[in-house]
């Protein structure tokens, strides 16, 4: 059996993933924390805060925050305005609520994520420390904190590939199945 660790990004936790750690297991993956994981799935600052001793092969990063140019308080907003309604489409009044308050409640609980957002949201400078492992950076086609020149930066490392997907920011949340099909059965 596969290990999987997942790490969720700045404002998400155990709460927003919950659905795709459900996906994972439906699919024969085992949860696991990121020391005894084989994949470890970051989402978005997270990808800057990848744990340092890891037996893992492959790190799927999806939708690091990398957009030389635009302001992380630009992007946020263009998030709530576009990517956060349309996520959320289909989902309670009270899912909807439930959902900001534990987005609040990671935000004020990661201090680190804020300050690593605000200090450094446009390099990729992270991927210095796995570059002897596999990397599938994953971007959704509308999320608003990763740009489609993504690739560039990416371009010269052998060992990353780049995986588009239609879908927003925190998609894999409410979507998780492109996702998990992507993975690897046998490591």
């Amino acid at each position: 059996m596969i290990n999987v660790a997942v790490i969720p990004g700045w404002g998400g936790g155990a709460w927003h993933v919950k659905n795709f750690v459900v996906a994972l297991k439906a699919s024969g993956f085992e949860v696991t924390d990121a020391a005894r994981a084989d994949i470890i799935i970051a989402h978005s600052v997270a990808c800057q805060d990848l744990p340092k001793k890891t037996p893992a092969v492959l790190y799927v990063l999806i939708d690091p925050p990398y957009w030389p140019g635009e302001t992380i308080i630009k992007r946020f907003l263009t998030h709530i305005r576009n990517g956060a309604p349309s996520a959320m489409r289909g989902q309670s009044f009270t899912y909807r609520i439930q959902e900001l308050f534990w987005r609040a409640v990671y935000f004020f609980a990661k201090p680190k994520y804020t300050a690593m957002v605000l200090k450094n949201s446009s390099g990729m400078e992270f991927l210095e420390e796995i570059k002897d492992k596999n990397v599938w950076i994953i971007r959704n086609q509308n999320d608003p904190y990763c740009s489609p020149d993504i690739q560039l930066p990416i371009s010269s490392s052998k060992r990353v590939s780049l995986i588009t997907l239609p879908g927003e920011h925190d998609d894999y949340y409410f979507n998780p199945q492109p996702y998990i099909g992507l993975l690897p059965k046998q490591i």
